[in-house]
């Protein structure tokens, strides 16, 4: 039986277990927490038999006594009728429940070795790995998430003494890192830059893990192995390592299109994989490395007219831009930097445009409409003169465009609004229907060129394109008709037959329907000229996800409510005594009008008696007697649904009005001007991709429209060993280049940024670490003011100061001295200063690391030992060599630190005025 896992002994004795270790063992690991290297040795002679792999917070179980068997732990004990696995499930125990169904060893905890590489301890870590028993487990991870170069490689040459692969291998069993953690993915992880460059010069490598739906041998033997979780966690730790731009500015030329190649694959892995979806869009987050762009815009350009990774496109002058674009890198698009240089590139020079007001614009484009003629013939005649240039930018092209759609808008609108009086059967007989079948003619011709420039795929993912084919299907389908009613009249005759006679579905009234969908359209895409407006394209982004959400709303109302009613189609009930008719009304008896119930209900429109149930009078036991039946239950439900659609669609219409008039939501969402910019930059691309002349002049061949033609027929025809001519289901028709591109100054500017990224990544962490350090020393300060301070003079440092005064190479400081009790000190705060560990064993000057290991082990109540000085220094000279007058951090000593040596009372100093760097003020003297 297991009375020691009785309810009692539970409650009584823990909360939560947790192993104690044995006296030895902790009395080695405070010798090793003190970082004397002759303590611990002399430990280890004096018991040959203590396991120096031992681990804190663990006990070694006795299966026999502490942990019962398996099959046990559901076995009742007679006493009390508990089983082992019963108090601690109630109690939530998960410690205790982790503990009776595991092994012995599964409770890791932190070895000597750990505790050394955390101290920064080398000569102790170099005693512990000549131990011949020492087994270094994951010590080397440690020491690389310490960013201690020097120890890891201590201890890799160790593991490659006992075995020649084993510093390459992943750890397993490791409490800290994941299972085959090898040691470039721990360094890449935490961004140690010269870690990572002294293990690649040791051959480690990092592959790029498969995506969540690869099925190749290797994953498939994988899942075998491991189980989805492992395999998860996994897969993202080595991504957060491959991610990192410390491991990336290392390892390939082109860090930039490795970050969206990256980018990517996370992207489809979180779409896989949505238990991590958060994680991964995380990580897709491109590092930023434009913000060093500061020096000039010609770095940006160098970056954006790399063609490496997109070089099946059209010739474009910045192909990575077009990379982003297709990747839809939206961070990267719409960074303050990019944006420059492609504003730049999109006035060309033209800054009179900028420095106009939007009445002098619009009236510049009204004007611009009487040019257009003249555009045409100095294109066509001298194509690269001055002025042919300058029409040909992408500002005015854009002009020229929107000049020539308000003439399409204008002749739209002439025909939409014909006199209809004294209609005709047949199609218009007008001018205007030659001008608008030019007009589309040009536009399915302009559709056309862009869709082979971008290829299917980035074609048909832009809505805009999808809205402007729309809109010429319908003028094409309204010229159709016009076509089927000219021939209907030809056939039929009854040219003059009056409107009211004619058919419901006459081509003549059919081809007036498709029209006017077609023309409101077309006034429509003024929308997309709005876009690149500052205010009005987030608001028009806004109103597009309002919409949306309307749109979701009823299409899950409809499905259930759209034939609920189908059977009370035209019912009359009439009342007995007035003789009062009611109908059924028309709301939920099919489809059609279900919709159009839903959608005036957003707008409050719809009537009240729409969820109304009516049923025709029933024949009673006489004859003029009636019953009237209701079907309560079937209104019930339809009240029901169409309260609930329009509560919500009322409440999403005042969020929508809120959303789209309220400045605030555009000025503090910041997705929405990263999305508008993202529009407009697509906006600009379109029209630099675009020929001079705008529809309908772009039917005509120019010189500009007509080369990539003749390129790529030429390449196709006579193909080079550079170039070769390829057609893609994606991309179309385009000239891919086969040669690796050579830049020079690609090379050099990602040189520079990256350094000044580390640079920046630096300056901000030493920053951090200096202010945190300077809190805790204030905090230490504060906690000790209650103490009684009283000045004395050291005589070593006052001899220090003195030869600091003659030949203005030492140090001159005042110290205060303070102890619990008063009374002459022994030994002075400049001897244990002097014999402290940290100047012993860590030659060089006082440093971040060693202020914070002061906090930790010169507390009350412990012990310190004495140090030898090293040889040929005495003890004024090795006092000046610890402290850099030029260190900006010689600052955080203005804080108390507490020293004290074995059987003394505590002491404490610090340095106060420095006569050779003045940095620090004599504040504390009192």
């Amino acid at each position: 039986m297991f009375p020691e896992m009785s309810e009692d002994f539970l409650a009584r004795e823990f909360a939560v277990m947790v192993p104690h270790l044995q006296e030895l063992e902790r009395h080695f690991f405070e010798l090793v927490a003190y970082g004397n290297v002759p303590d611990v040795k002399e430990f280890l002679e004096n018991n040959p038999k203590f396991n120096v792999n031992a681990v804190d917070f663990q006990e070694e179980w006795d299966d026999d006594v502490c942990r019962p068997s398996a099959p046990r732990l559901t076995e009742a004990d007679t006493d009390n009728g508990l089983t082992p696995l019963l108090p601690p499930t109630r109690r939530s125990q998960y410690f205790l429940i982790s503990w009776l169904f595991g092994t012995p060893g599964d409770l890791h905890g932190v070895t000597a070795l750990h505790i050394a590489i955390r101290d920064r301890n080398m000569p102790m870590v170099e005693y512990l790995l000549s131990h011949p028993d020492i087994d270094p487990g994951d010590a080397h991870l440690h020491a690389i998430r310490e960013n201690e170069i020097k120890i890891a490689m201590v201890i890799l040459n160790k593991l490659k003494e006992l075995s020649h692969g084993l510093e390459f291998a992943g750890v397993t069993q490791s409490t800290d890192f994941p299972d085959e953690t090898t040691p470039l993915a721990v360094a890449a992880q935490y961004g140690h830059f010269e870690m990572i460059n002294m293990l690649r010069n040791r051959h480690h490598g990092l592959a790029k893990p498969h995506l969540p739906s690869c099925i190749c041998e290797n994953c498939k033997s994988e899942r075998e192995k491991y189980d989805d979780l492992t395999i998860e966690k996994m897969r993202l730790f080595i991504y957060k390592a491959v991610a990192n731009p410390a491991f990336m500015c290392q390892t390939v030329d082109d860090p930039i299109l490795e970050a969206f190649n990256l980018s990517n694959d996370l992207k489809k892995a979180g779409t896989f994989v949505r238990e991590f979806y958060y994680e991964y869009k995380r990580l897709a987050e491109i590092f930023n490395l434009l913000d060093k762009l500061s020096e000039s815009a010609d770095e940006v350009e160098i970056i954006l007219k790399r063609s490496t990774g997109f070089s099946h496109s059209y010739k474009f002058l910045y192909p990575r831009l077009l990379f982003a674009l297709h990747n839809k890198e939206r961070s990267f698009v719409a960074h303050p930097n990019i944006q420059q240089v492609i504003t730049s590139k999109w006035i060309d020079g033209w800054y009179e445009w900028v420095s106009m007001n939007k009445w002098m614009k619009c009236l510049y484009v009204l004007m611009r409409i009487f040019v257009l003629p003249v555009i045409l013939v100095v294109v066509l005649v001298a194509p690269n003169s001055k002025r042919s240039k300058f029409w040909q930018s992408p500002v005015n092209k854009f002009i020229s465009s929107t000049a020539s759609y308000l003439v399409f808008l204008l002749f739209v609108f002439l025909q939409s609004n014909m006199d209809k009086s004294e209609q005709l059967r047949g199609p218009p007989n007008n001018a205007y229907v030659w001008i608008l079948i030019i007009y589309v003619m040009s536009f399915c011709w302009a559709l056309f060129r862009i869709c082979i420039i971008h290829g299917p795929k980035r074609f048909f993912a832009g809505p805009w394109y999808w809205f402007e084919m729309i809109m010429i299907f319908l003028f094409i389908l309204t010229f159709l008709y016009w076509i089927t009613a000219a021939l209907d009249v030809r056939i039929n005759g009854q040219l003059e037959l009056e409107r009211k006679y004619w058919n419901r579905y006459d081509p003549t009234l059919i081809a007036e329907g498709i029209y006017c969908l077609a023309t409101i359209m077309a006034f429509l895409k003024l929308l997309y000229i709005c876009q690149l407006d500052y205010h009005l394209g987030p608001l028009q982004l806004s109103l597009g996800q309002m919409i949306k959400d309307v749109r979701i709303n009823e299409a899950v109302v409809s499905p259930g409510t759209c034939r609920l009613y189908q059977y009370y189609e035209d019912m009359v009930q009439i009342d007995d005594e007035s003789k009062i008719k009611t109908q059924q009304v028309n709301s939920f008896v099919n489809f059609s009008a279900t919709m159009k119930t839903l959608f005036w209900a957003i707008f409050c429109m719809s009537p009240i008696e729409s969820a109304d149930v009516i049923i025709e009078n029933l024949p009673g036991e006489s004859e003029n007697e009636t019953i009237i039946n209701q079907h309560t239950f079937t209104e019930i439900i339809g009240y029901v649904a169409f309260a609930g659609f329009t509560f919500i669609g009322v409440i999403v219409i005042l969020n929508m009005l809120i959303a789209c008039m309220s400045n605030t939501m555009t000025k503090v969402t910041e997705n929405v001007i990263v999305e508008w910019t993202f529009g407009r930059t697509e906006t600009y691309v379109d029209c630099m991709l675009t020929t001079a002349l705008p529809p309908p002049f772009n039917i005509i061949p120019t010189y500009v429209g007509v080369q990539p033609i003749v390129e790529y027929l030429k390449v196709w025809l006579k193909p080079t060993p550079e170039k070769r001519a390829r057609w893609h289901p994606h991309y179309c028709f385009y000239i891919e280049t086969l040669t690796e591109e050579s830049n020079t100054d690609f090379d050099v500017v990602m040189g520079q940024l990256v350094q000044r990224y580390f640079r920046k990544k630096d300056k901000e962490a030493e920053e951090n670490e200096t202010e945190k350090l300077t809190r805790e020393i204030i905090d230490f300060r504060d906690e000790m003011d209650h103490r009684t301070i009283f000045k004395i003079n050291d005589p070593l440092l006052t001899r220090s100061a003195q030869n600091a005064s003659t030949s203005n190479t030492g140090l001159a400081c005042t110290v205060i001295q303070q102890s619990i009790t008063q009374g002459d000190m022994k030994p002075s705060p400049g001897e244990s200063l002097l014999r402290s560990p940290e100047f012993s064993t860590r030659k060089g000057k006082l440093t971040r690391d060693t202020i914070r290991l002061w906090y930790r082990k010169f507390n009350v109540g412990e012990r310190e030992q004495s140090i030898v000085l090293p040889k040929n220094k005495t003890q004024e000279t090795f006092l000046e060599e610890q402290i850099d007058h030029s260190s900006p951090m010689i600052s955080p000593l203005k804080g108390k630190i507490l020293f004290h040596k074995r059987n003394t009372q505590p002491t404490r100093f610090h340095f106060l005025n420095c006569t050779r760097c003045g940095t620090l003020q004599e504040q504390f003297a009192q």
